[in-house]
């Protein structure tokens, strides 16, 4: 496996080394904080080519809409399409809500962890 191969498959040795520091000390069951970043860190490798895919499709439906009714909603459709993600703040409350209902989901603690750390100190 190349240099390459490799850091397009697994989280470099630094990463992994920063996130077991994080956990060190802590109680965090079946990792599930190792695997939270771990996940995260694969995604962010992989969003910038999934989400130009998804703006070409989108532009693509945009242009048949307008070529189709010879309207001018593409700014509509584009806002629909491609909506704000909710806030920290949004996915920590989320993230309690469930918690409360005794729903909670893999990662809700690190979401809540991190609104957390968001705080400023004081």
């Amino acid at each position: 496996m190349t240099e390459q191969q490799q850091h397009l498959s697994s989280p470099p040795q630094e990463l992994r080394k920063q996130w077991m520091d994080e956990v060190r000390g802590t109680y965090y069951p079946d990792f599930q904080h190792l695997i939270d970043r771990a996940a995260q860190w694969a995604w962010d490798q992989r969003e910038p080519e999934i989400q130009a895919a998804a703006d070409a499709e989108l532009e693509a439906c945009v242009s048949s809409v307008v070529r189709l009714c010879g309207c001018a909603i593409s700014d509509d459709l584009r806002v629909a399409r491609r909506p704000e993600p909710p806030s920290l703040k949004q996915r920590a409350l989320n993230a309690h809500n469930r918690a409360l209902l005794g729903s909670s989901l893999p990662g809700d603690g690190a979401i809540i962890g991190q609104a957390l750390e968001a705080l400023p100190d004081g």
